[in-house]
C-alpha cells in the first residue's frame, strides 16, 4: 500500500501499531489522510479512530478504514464513529488511488472553508473592536464638547436659551434665568409665550403669530438684534434685545436658539 501511494506521488508515513499511529498523527507535518486497518493487535482500528476523534489536533483528519470484513453492521459502526470511507481488501490499486484522491480533495476543501471562516471571524472581531473604539472615542469627544458647551453657556454674559419647534424651552443658561427672574432650572419646560409681555392682552402674554419667536422656531426664520419687552417671572417687564437662530434637523425646523442682552442701561 505504501509503495502504491509513494509511486503516485504521496508522502507516506507507515505505523505498525495503533499506538505508533496515534503518535505519528501528531508529528509535523500532520497527515492529510489516515488509512487505518480495523484488525490490529492490542488496539484495533475502532479504538484508534475514537482517540483520533477525541484529540483537538487530530479530530479533523479524515480516516479511511481498510478491512476485509464485509459485515454491513461492522461497516455501519465505523461510519457512525466518524470514518470517512472504506477501502475493501484485497486492495485494488485503482480503488485505493481514486478514494484517496477524493478524500484529499474533500479535506482540502474543508480546510479552505475552515481557514476562510477563521479569517472572516477574525475580521469581524477586528471590525467590531474598531467600531467600539471609534464609538468610545466619539462618546468621549461628545462628552468633552458637551462639557465645553456647558462651560460656555454658564460663563456667557448674554442670556441664552433653546426651544423646540413648539416653543418649549429645553435649556437655558444662568444669565437668561437671571435676566428673566427665574431660579436655576426654572425656565426649562416653559413655553416661549410666557416670556413676552403684551400690554394690550388681558393676560399680559403674547399669543400665536404675535409671538416674536414664532417665525424663528416655527418657520425657520432668523431674527437679528430685535428689541422686545419681555415678561419676568414676577410679571414685571424688561426690555431686551434678542437674536433667534433656527435649528434644522433632517431638513426640518427643530427649534431655535435665542440670545438675550439687557439694553436697559443703553436705553437710559
Amino acid at each position: 500500500l505504501g509503495e502504491l501511494l509513494r509511486d503516485a506521488g504521496y508522502d507516506v508515513r507507515a505505523a505498525n501499531s495503533g499506538a505508533i499511529a496515534l503518535r505519528y498523527a501528531l508529528l509535523q507535518p500532520q497527515p492529510s489522510l489516515i488509512l487505518l486497518d480495523i484488525m490490529m493487535p492490542e488496539m484495533d482500528g475502532h479504538e484508534v479512530l475514537r482517540q483520533l476523534k477525541e484529540g483537538a489536533l487530530t479530530r479533523n483528519i479524515p480516516v479511511v478504514f481498510l478491512t476485509a470484513l464485509d459485515d454491513p453492521h461492522s461497516l455501519a459502526r465505523g461510519l457512525s464513529e466518524g470514518a470517512a470511507d472504506y477501502i475493501p481488501k484485497p486492495i485494488q490499486p485503482e480503488v485505493v488511488l481514486a478514494r484517496v484522491a477524493t478524500q484529499l480533495e474533500v479535506y482540502r476543501a474543508r480546510e479552505w472553508l475552515r481557514n476562510q471562516n477563521a479569517f472572516l471571524e477574525a475580521e469581524v472581531d477586528r471590525r467590531l473592536a474598531e467600531a467600539r473604539r471609534i464609538q468610545d472615542e466619539a462618546e468621549r469627544t461628545e462628552a468633552k464638547l458637551n462639557h465645553q458647551r456647558e462651560l460656555i453657556l454658564s460663563s456667557a454674559a448674554e442670556g441664552i436659551f433653546g426651544m423646540d419647534a413648539d416653543g418649549v424651552i429645553n435649556f437655558a443658561n444662568p444669565a437668561a434665568e437671571a435676566l428673566l427672574g427665574y431660579d436655576p432650572g426654572g425656565l426649562a419646560g416653559r413655553s416661549d409665550r410666557e416670556l413676552f409681555h403684551d400690554q394690550d392682552a388681558d393676560s399680559g402674554l403674547r399669543q400665536g403669530d404675535r409671538l416674536p419667536t414664532h417665525g424663528g422656531n416655527g418657520r425657520g426664520m432668523a431674527i437679528r438684534s430685535r428689541e422686545e419687552v419681555f415678561r419676568r417671572k414676577d410679571g414685571t417687564s424688561i426690555t431686551l434685545e434678542f437674536t433667534s437662530t433656527p435649528v434644522f434637523e433632517e431638513g426640518g425646523v427643530a427649534g431655535a436658539v435665542v440670545t438675550l442682552q439687557d439694553i436697559s442701561e443703553r436705553k437710559r
